[in-house]
């Protein structure tokens, strides 16, 4: 970083490591940063003039998710005077746990809502500004709930820091125990459980031991109704959770307002037609045919391709390109193979590899094949052997009125289907969206009829699993086809799309894009530069500039490598090449 005030000559955050064991070694070259933007531009708000703690949320919303992992103006300039509010003291980590109806992580919102109301919550419990402290969720991960059968826990840890700059009164300080502020942080959780954390169950203390000689008194009903032989003499004025039974019928129907949370897989069955006939908007019509068809995606990245296990013949991979030369998105895979079933598989892989988050999309235009067992699809597989474990969904050509899911737990066990008849699916002949998505260890597959694409939304499709065996620091994910025998099976697929999400594990959504395959940022130029010290030392950035800049700024630019500034004196040279 340029500039006469700049605190120069050290580096800021932890130097990477490059072993391939590292936890932050991504495959491919990639190294996965663990000092955030927000950190930088923490500092460089308050050598602008943003001092209150207020201002700087409303500039940097998301610089209160990594707790005390912040630079202030004084770390990076040498006139700054600023010190980190809520840092410095006491640190505790307390786990908690909040019970969800689907397999999935709290969001970025969610964690920050209920940091705010930890913060909030322990600075009305311990008397001091809500300023003086900071919390951030870490290590989330999600399990079927053994306290609640048919929910998910959604485990993790809020870690809760206090300032020990000396603003805090030692009087209040010392009332800063693991103890007190993990009472603040259950009581945090479950007001959290009631009002942030989306289908969350409510949660409560264990029952006392001994019952209470009064009765308790609660303005909110019972979600178990009480149990009596006799009716009650004042009926309630809130409907029961439970339903009651009875052996008479009742004398009028029951009405509802709302439809059933648990749909039924089969249609229900009427003797009588509907007195009322639904309504049905007109077809729309055209007179004129489409000047031109519908744009396909392009995927900007190089695929990579491989036949798994024995095959007759070695399987190819083709994209074909416009007049003008262009990539047009239209990939055509010619396959063989046996199987993908059993212990072990034989297919052909269309496949990239990547890591930590993402969601998988296809569009299988067209698949021609003779055997029943052919089947093309999206696969996320944890290696490239023959038995790894995978989770997958197919168009398969036994039957083209449902896909299929498929899901091998574990390195050569036994692959589990997911094909059921009792769905009714309406999909055209061969065309069908199919998705993946992986949220921490948690997988998920849908289908949507192409036709419908517009307009249906993406319907879920067989089991949602916790997989611990696909590793998020590195995986492959692909299109696998597979033709069930020696003959060759052909599929045609486009519009690919792989979208990295950001979970816990990616600090900001600009690391999170840093790491994937296609950079959405604009022209990247790429800088070679040396740094004097005891050894000269040489290493290569990006610097990204806005789509339709040709070059790069002539003002001041800024510098950091390995998350920490560099001064002028420190760089021997610059080339800079259009990426």
């Amino acid at each position: 970083m340029f500039g006469g005030d700049v605190s120069g000559g050290k580096i800021m955050g932890v130097y990477p490591s490059f072993n391939e064991s590292s936890a932050t070694n991504i495959g491919r070259g990639r190294v996965m940063p663990t000092t955030s933007w927000d950190a930088l531009f923490y500092g460089l708000t308050q050598w602008m003039g943003i001092f209150d703690q207020a201002d700087i949320d409303y500039v940097l919303p998301n610089s209160q998710n990594f707790g005390c992992n912040l630079y202030t103006d004084s770390d990076l300039f040498k006139s700054g005077t600023q010190v980190l509010n809520g840092c410095g003291g006491a640190s505790h980590e307390t786990p908690i746990t909040f019970q969800v109806p689907e397999s999935r992580l709290l969001t970025g919102e969610e964690q920050k809502e209920v940091c705010k109301m930890a913060t909030l919550a322990a600075s009305r419990r311990f008397g001091f500004d809500r300023s003086l402290a900071r919390c951030y969720v870490s290590d989330m991960t999600a399990a079927n709930s053994v306290v609640v059968p048919g929910m998910y826990d959604v485990l993790g840890f809020a870690v809760m820091n206090f300032d020990g700059s000396g603003q805090m009164p030692q009087s209040v300080s010392s009332t800063i125990t693991v103890d007190s502020v993990q009472a603040v942080a259950k009581a945090t959780a479950s007001i959290a459980s009631d009002f942030t954390v989306h289908g969350a169950l409510p949660q409560s203390e264990a029952p006392s031991s001994s019952p209470s000689m009064q009765p308790s008194i609660s303005s909110m009903p019972s979600f178990s109704p009480s149990i009596s032989s006799m009716p009650s003499n004042s009926p309630t004025n809130v409907p029961s959770m439970i339903p009651s039974i009875s052996s008479r019928p009742s004398n009028q129907p029951s009405l509802s307002n709302m439809p059933s949370l648990n749909p039924s897989l089969s249609p229900s069955v009427s003797l009588a037609p509907s007195v009322t006939p639904t309504g049905s908007e007109a077809p729309t019509s055209s007179l004129e045919p489409t000047p031109g068809p519908t744009a396909r995606k392009v995927f900007e990245d190089v695929f990579m391709s491989r036949d798994i296990g024995n095959v007759a013949r070695s399987g190819q991979i083709s994209e074909l390109t416009t007049l003008s030369g262009q990539k047009s998105g239209l990939y055509t895979i010619k396959a063989t193979g046996s199987r993908i079933y059993g212990s072990s598989d034989s297919f052909h892989y269309m496949y990239l590899e990547t890591s930590g988050d993402a969601s998988f999309t296809v569009l299988i235009e067209d698949f021609e094949a003779s055997s029943t067992f052919a089947k093309v699809g999206i696969m996320f597989r944890s290696s490239l052997s023959q038995n790894s474990s995978h989770y997958s969904i197919f168009q398969s050509n036994e039957n083209r009125s449902q896909p299929v899911q498929q899901h091998r737990p574990c390195m050569g066990c036994n692959t589990t289907d997911y094909n059921t008849t009792e769905v009714s699916i309406q999909l055209s002949y061969s065309s069908v969206w199919l998705r993946v998505t992986k949220v921490g260890n948690v997988f998920k597959a849908f289908y949507k009829p192409s036709y419908l694409a517009k307009v249906a939304p993406w319907y879920p499709f067989g089991h949602q699993l916790l997989l611990d065996t696909i590793s998020s620091n590195e995986y492959f994910v692909g299109v696998a086809t597979v033709s069930g025998g020696t003959s060759v099976a052909t599929s045609h697929v486009s519009n690919i799309q792989l979208t990295r999400t950001c979970s816990n594990k990616f600090i900001t959504r600009l690391q999170c894009d840093q790491a994937s395959n296609v950079s959405e940022l604009g022209n990247i130029f790429a800088f070679y530069f040396c740094i004097y010290s005891t050894n000269v030392s040489c290493q290569t950035f990006f610097y990204s500039v806005n789509p339709g800049q040709s070059a790069v700024p002539a003002t001041t630019v800024m510098i950091f490598h390995h998350g920490r500034a560099l001064r002028q004196s420190q760089i021997s040279w610059i080339v800079a090449l259009q990426w």
